[in-house]
């Protein structure tokens, strides 16, 4: 056990010096706050300017469902480096800001509630009470429930209950301002029921039906179910020790992921790296990951384990089947 925690220090420090060496040759990447203004205004400004410029008959649906995926992705990976308090920690109300307009953009689970489960997650992760990685199916084993739950989102609910049952005590605790949570959780239902609600006026023939799909349920859709994909399945669950970080993720680095990493900014591939070193920004762990990823298989993370699927997760075969 004292070997692997020195394996662990080790990969930390390696990781936070290849970082200090780029930042040392590229000082710019490292303000911080500004980059992260620049990434929220420009993803959350760009992405209304698609949706009106589909709206006006200036850009095909195609192009606009893509576009504003893409650019929401971008809103995804700052949501979850505020939560590790990386942008703005003396500015908590610039936090609280950017939350609320990525909220608004993901049409998801509100970032506050967000942020206490993906605490829980570093945490805990691969137990069952990841309430977090649960919620996006890691431990199923049939594929199309998978499948339906990344693309889908509404469908956690065939699942939530049992979630409940395993992590009584694992979702977000109430808090001082009792009406804010009432209203964040209201929106939340909103969102939860927003994809099918849309799709279902759409079939109706509704014309504005058309619309909101092409600007709002389609972008959001295509984007969640691809990071849920590849988050959950660079996830171990069920047969790891509680806090084990060596054994927690793979790498999927697999050129046939590309069209799923695209919209999670190679989430599937860079993942493993976060949980060693949490407190790096999405584009620096991105520019480095060539090197950290290297570092990472010389000290045997796994890599590509398609396995993974039919073990359910499951970091031993021979667990898989319980």
């Amino acid at each position: 056990m004292a070997a692997e925690s020195q394996k662990i220090r080790d990969i930390v420090r390696s990781l936070r010096e290849f970082e200090a060496d780029f930042l040392n040759a590229h000082p710019l990447l490292d303000h911080r706050d500004a980059i992260a203004s620049l990434v929220f205004v420009f993803s959350l400004s760009g992405a209304i300017a698609l949706a009106v410029a589909y709206l006006q008959g200036l850009v095909h649906p195609a192009l606009a469902v893509v576009g504003v995926a893409l650019l929401v992705s971008n809103l995804h990976e700052l949501e979850h480096d505020l939560i590790h308090l990386i942008y703005f920690p003396r500015r908590p109300w610039v936090q609280h800001l950017m939350f609320f307009g990525i909220w608004m953009s993901k049409q998801s689970l509100n970032p506050w509630a967000r942020k206490y489960l993906h605490i829980q997650h570093h945490r805990h992760s691969g137990q069952t009470i990841d309430v977090e990685e649960r919620l996006l199916g890691i431990g199923l084993r049939p594929l199309p429930l998978r499948l339906f739950l990344a693309f889908m989102p509404t469908a956690v609910i065939l699942i939530n209950a049992q979630i409940r049952r395993d992590a009584p005590h694992f979702f977000p605790p109430g808090g001082k301002h009792r009406w804010l949570r009432q209203f964040a959780r209201l929106v939340d239902y909103v969102f939860l029921v927003w994809p099918p609600l849309w799709i279902g006026l759409a079939i109706a023939g509704l014309p504005l039906a058309q619309d909101v799909l092409v600007i709002s349920v389609l972008p959001h859709l295509l984007r969640h179910g691809c990071i849920a994909l590849m988050s959950s399945y660079s996830h171990y669950y069920g047969d790891i020790e509680d806090g084990d970080v060596l054994r927690q993720n793979q790498s999927l680095r697999h050129w046939a992921l590309w069209p799923f990493q695209l919209f999670c900014w190679n989430f599937g591939a860079t993942h493993v790296l976060h949980h060693f070193y949490v407190a790096q920004p999405f584009y620096l762990r991105t520019i480095l990951a060539n090197r950290g990823l290297t570092f990472l298989a010389a000290r045997g993370t796994r890599f590509n384990d398609f396995g993974i699927v039919a073990r359910a997760n499951r970091f031993n075969a021979e667990k898989a089947s319980t």
